[in-house]
């Protein structure tokens, strides 16, 4: 006992019989003098002293001190991670937990996922992982961490899965394969790569190694397969290119969503009104997420399904595709118009909807409105589309692009607000959400073998982006994809477009780990959300 300091002396002893009843086995000889005779009273006293928000940064700072007084980090270092499964006493025990499973998940060694997961949860639950850490970001470190590791167990479990890569007999069934399971590869790797950045962000380098293995599965595996699998698909044989006739059964293509999913509800009651928010670059996998969290809220019930994106597959292309008309076209300069009627901004957009019963809004001008504002404006309007920019706002910049999977994370959140808006205060019943394109996005560098480079901009191309060129008389081309809008994209005229063969880019110039513009899946499974009203307030 320390007479001289018997306060000391007692902390001593309550946090190391705390962790010592926890230890799944023997604790460090050198602490079993200090353990006290009354564990579960120990153990109680610590759970309510770390558990409790106003008094937990004392905790942390003294349970430190006591951490590095012990020399906790060297008497735990051949102590396996899997012991201290049950033991929060020490935050040094949580960097050891947490490094032994991120090295179990790079060294790829069986074991079992379930316990792995409920092992995840048991941690993120723990005080480590809910609490506010003192000198970190809003968000905590450790939760973060935990989110990387289920990202990462969940994608390589995926892996596993389709260790042999992806073979169907035809578009249809890869469409649909993507659309029910295959995007979850997106979303892991999206997910982790998230929280990998944010923990990096504030200075821990904690999951360095398994980013690679997270890269590795996801870029140099998956990527290849798909990219390889369906486009085989795609150029078919002989004159069965699905560029030809780029439709699919029961699935609509994207240049039909106003007359399959709006008119409809229009035409049914002259007093319906319809919300079409539209959020630039959302990908399907990102909505399987979004609609998830919508379906959390009571008031309203949310169903996803998918449409056949238009290709080339860019924003003025699948903006215009979205909007009521008749037909859509290329002038001679090669910018798009509705009716004869340019469509490629805002304004424009707003002018073809005025046309129609209806009128365009940016969601942050709309969220600013009061509720009497918001109301007012939308008053004579039958159609109002809402046009939300934060992925291709970020990730289409040389600058920002590594910080798309954040930027994913946001949107989410934001059109989220944007649903509960419009249902809440504006009185919503008929709400769809859906996008122009999706996007590919690759964490590692690209390199020249990523390139289907071509020697100079064609002569006749009004368009030239890194997934594709836009002109006419382009002719056919090794390096690419050759097709025509006609057939894509239903417009009136003979514009053609080349796209990169599979996932490749044609320059990396203004960026390259976000791209799209192409015919990978990411890109052209474009989701649409429709979003129920089911309370007494919803009309007919």
């Amino acid at each position: 006992t320390d007479a001289k300091n018997p306060l000391h002396d007692l902390l001593l002893r309550i946090l190391v019989t705390d962790l010592s009843a926890h230890i799944h086995g023997a604790s460090p000889k050198s602490l079993q003098h200090l353990i006290l005779s009354e564990p579960s009273n120990c153990s109680v006293f610590v759970s309510q002293w770390s558990n409790d928000i106003q008094r937990f940064q004392s905790f942390h700072t003294l349970s430190g001190m006591v951490a590095k007084e012990l020399k906790i980090k060297d008497l735990l270092i051949n102590t396996p991670g899997e012991a201290l499964a049950e033991t929060f006493t020490f935050e040094e025990v949580e960097r050891k937990v947490l490094s032994t499973l991120r090295d179990t998940l790079i060294s790829k060694d069986p074991f079992n996922h379930d316990d792995f997961r409920d092992l995840i949860r048991q941690r993120r639950d723990g005080v480590w992982g809910h609490m506010k850490i003192a000198d970190s970001s809003d968000d905590n470190p450790y939760d973060l961490a935990y989110q990387a590791l289920e990202a990462a167990l969940e994608l390589f479990a995926l892996k596993d899965k389709h260790a042999e890569g992806f073979s169907f007999p035809g578009i249809s069934e890869m469409f649909n394969a993507y659309t029910a399971e295959l995007h979850l590869f997106d979303a892991y790797h999206r997910r982790f790569m998230a929280a990998a950045d944010q923990i990096e962000f504030v200075g821990w380098d904690i999951l360095k190694n398994l980013r690679e293995t997270v890269s590795d599965c996801y870029e140099n595996w998956f990527l290849d397969q798909i990219s390889s699998s369906w486009g085989s698909l795609i150029e078919g044989t002989g004159d069965s290119s699905f560029l030809k006739q780029w439709r699919i059964d029961k699935v609509w293509n994207q240049q039909d969503f106003y007359d399959r999913a709006v008119k409809p509800i229009l035409d049914k009651n002259p007093r319906h009104r319809v919300f079409v928010i539209i959020s630039d670059a959302l990908r399907y996998e990102a909505a399987t997420e979004l609609t998830t969290k919508l379906n959390h809220n009571a008031r309203f019930k949310a169903s996803l399904s998918a449409l056949l994106g238009v290709v080339p597959s860019y924003t003025a292309l699948g903006m215009a595709s979205l909007l009521p008309h008749k037909s859509v076209k290329f002038s001679e300069s090669g910018s798009l118009e509705i009716d004869g009627a340019p469509c490629n901004s805002f304004l424009d957009r707003n002018q073809i909807l005025l046309k129609n019963e209806g009128l365009a809004l940016k969601a942050d001008d709309m969220l600013a409105m009061s509720q009497q504002e918001g109301r007012d404006t939308v008053q004579n309007a039958r159609v109002v589309y809402i046009y939300h920019d934060k992925i291709d706002s970020i990730g289409d910049k040389a600058a920002t692009e590594k910080q798309t999977p954040k930027a994913v994370a946001t949107a989410i959140e934001e059109l989220a607000a944007i649903v509960r808006y419009v249902i809440n205060v504006l009185n919503g019943a008929f709400v769809f959400v859906t996008a122009d394109h999706g996007f590919i996005f690759q964490d590692k560098p690209l390199s020249a073998t990523d390139k289907s480079e071509l020697t100079k901009k064609p002569e006749n191309a009004f368009i030239a982006k890194k997934r594709y060129v836009v002109g006419r008389d382009l002719k056919k081309t090794a390096k690419a994809w050759h097709g025509f809008t006609r057939d894509t994209a239903n417009t009136d005229d003979d514009t053609e477009f080349w796209i990169p063969k599979g996932n490749n880019r044609f320059h990396f110039v203004g960026g390259a780990q976000f791209v799209h513009g192409g015919a990978m899946l990411q890109e052209i499974v474009v989701p649409l959300i429709k979003i129920k009203v089911i309370d007494s307030r919803s009309p007919d």
